[in-house]
């Protein structure tokens, strides 16, 4: 069980040390000049790649395998700090670098309106009902690409030779398709 105060109170006691950016790059991140922030953002970094290992995102091919009509998706580096001082890295995918009816062809994820969602709370209250809230860690991470390629580009702080690129098995984040893929595999 995580103790929240205390990771607040330490985390309040390393902004009074030393005020907490946010990096923009990788090399920032795995870089970082203050040793403590350096080990928190590779424990990050490696965490991401261990989930992504875990669930089998990707597999590492070479180039010349890859058909000569396809291109590979351009991705980045995502670093936040929450508020409960938990350092977050995220691997994204840039879908505005995919090619309609190439590298996707439906995308539509119904979403709840908000007045829709207040509705129901209101709904749960008046007839006693009980709820649970439900946080899907790595959501986007578990959609299944189906009959679709894609290809990617090797992310920073993967050790893939320079010929290889990753072909994806499932989702990532910043893919087009993510929401309604993630969907699909939550409604079955």
């Amino acid at each position: 069980m995580i103790d929240w105060n205390l990771v607040n109170e330490e985390f309040a006691n390393l902004i009074t040390e030393q005020e907490l950016i946010e990096p923009k790059t990788f090399k920032e991140a795995w870089d970082h000049p203050d040793e403590e922030q350096k080990k928190k953002w590779r424990e990050a970094i490696n965490k991401e790649f261990k989930d992504m290992n875990d669930r089998n995102i990707w597999t590492i091919i070479k180039r010349s395998n890859m058909p000569p009509e396809r291109r590979c998706v351009k991705n980045k580096w995502i670093f936040k700090i929450k508020r409960n001082g938990i350092f977050r890295a995220r691997l994204v995918a840039c879908g505005y670098s995919q090619i309609p009816d190439v590298d996707h062809d439906e995308f539509f994820a119904p979403v709840v309106n908000d007045m829709t969602f207040r509705i129901l709370i209101i709904c749960i209250i008046m007839a006693n009902l009980s709820a649970k809230i439900v946080d899907v860690e790595t959501a986007f991470l578990h959609g299944d690409l189906e009959g679709i390629e894609i290809y990617m580009d090797c992310p920073q702080g993967l050790e893939a030779k320079p010929d290889e690129c990753l072909l994806l098995n499932k989702t990532i984040y910043g893919l087009v398709q993510s929401a309604r893929q993630f969907f699909k595999k939550l409604i079955k």
